[in-house]
């Protein structure tokens, strides 16, 4: 699997800091027996379902997962780097569903332990509270996305995004591959296929993306 698909560092990954601490520079027990590393799952398998017991933060290292509302609609997709879960921590039950896209690896950290592990660490509370800010800047990113006002300016701030995302977990910024269908794309954006057909034709005929099929390398969307 790792050959297939872009695997992010430990130092890059959402959990880097904790794992560095509490596992690299410093073995501490409670730590490395509330944290499951680099589990596989295939394309296809859920990661949970909804109405499952909420049981872990998840670090996506490898692959793509989409997230699904109980409908069955495209709610998000995350990509390596990323921490998933987040969304349900406040109950005991998942609200979502989680699916491999691709074949993928995780890293998995028991919700039960958070506050003993905050309690015999010194800088464990601070790791969780900026993993949980930064994604929900990557949320308030994405609602940025979805209320502007026509479909080429939602796909080209969409690409944006991603492309600053794969920059931030140590990927190219400038070769992204979709994580998505067209038509989940669309869901996603709430915009129709049509309008995204048109937004994706003048996005490469201003010279600001070439396409080969998934794969769009990014040339200038400073626009």
């Amino acid at each position: 699997m790792a050959s297939t698909s872009q695997c992010v560092t430990c130092e890059k990954c959402c959990f880097g800091k904790m794992c560095k601490d509490y596992l690299f520079d410093n073995c501490v027990a409670l730590f490395t027996q509330s944290l499951q590393r680099k589990k596989e799952l295939k394309k296809g398998e859920y990661l949970y379902r909804f109405g499952d017991t909420m049981t872990h933060l998840m670090a996506l290292r490898a692959g793509t997962v989409k997230i699904y509302d109980p409908h069955g609609n495209i709610v998000n997709v995350k990509t390596p780097g990323q921490v998933i879960g987040t969304e349900d921590l406040y109950t005991p039950a998942y609200h979502y569903h989680a699916v491999a896209a691709t074949d993928i690896q995780l890293c998995l950290l028991e919700c039960n332990r958070l506050y003993d592990l905050s309690q015999i660490t010194e800088n464990f509370i601070n790791y969780v509270t900026e993993m949980l800010s930064f994604e929900i800047a990557e949320q308030q990113k994405m609602i940025s996305v979805l209320v502007s006002q026509d479909a080429q300016t939602k796909v080209r701030e969409y690409l944006k995004l991603i492309s600053q995302r794969y920059a931030w977990y140590g990927f190219s910024a400038n070769h992204i591959s979709l994580p998505i269908t067209f038509k989940e794309m669309a869901t996603l954006l709430g915009v129709s296929i049509s309008s995204l057909n048109r937004a994706f034709s003048e996005l490469k005929l201003s010279e600001e993306i070439t396409v080969d099929k998934k794969n769009i390398q990014i040339k200038n969307l400073n626009a």
